[in-house]
């Protein structure tokens, strides 16, 4: 698999659930699905730092109204 298909795998998955770069992993310390749930966990749980640091500040700004 090329570096964009890899790429673009993993955005699947972690967008969509999609398992398909599973087939692209290699076997060996923690299992695939975990590796693939600790990316998973991660980006969203910094996208949704990203957001609330973002909109946090609007809405400070904006007041509860």
């Amino acid at each position: 698999m090329r570096l964009a298909e890899l790429q673009h795998a993993l955005q699947s998955h972690l967008f969509t659930g999609d398992a398909s770069i599973a087939g692209a992993l290699r076997d060996g310390g923690i299992g695939i699905e975990r590796r693939l749930a600790v990316y998973r966990t991660g980006y969203r749980l910094r996208l949704l730092a990203t957001m609330n640091d973002s909109f946090g500040h609007c809405a400070s700004w904006l007041g509860s109204e």
